[in-house]
């Protein structure tokens, strides 16, 4: 599968391809939002099953993390 690439004004890799394409670029600038700055997220226990471990989390470095995996 062919992905083509650019960069955002933050020299951020965007991807372009398809609407997998459009949720990577969409969570990775959603990351970059400063009202995310401090903000987490609890994931709370029994959630291994998804991936996730309990505990809390950045929330504009785990939607990067979800972009990057998607990807």
């Amino acid at each position: 599968m062919h992905v083509a690439y650019k960069f955002n004004d933050d020299c951020e890799w965007l991807a372009d391809e398809g609407i997998k394409g459009k949720i990577v670029n969409t969570l990775r600038m959603l990351s970059l939002d400063n009202r995310l700055e401090n903000q987490t997220v609890f994931i709370p226990d029994g959630c291994e099953n998804m991936g996730f471990l309990e505990g809390s989390y950045d929330i504009a470095s785990m939607l990067h993390f979800i972009a990057d995996m998607m990807e």
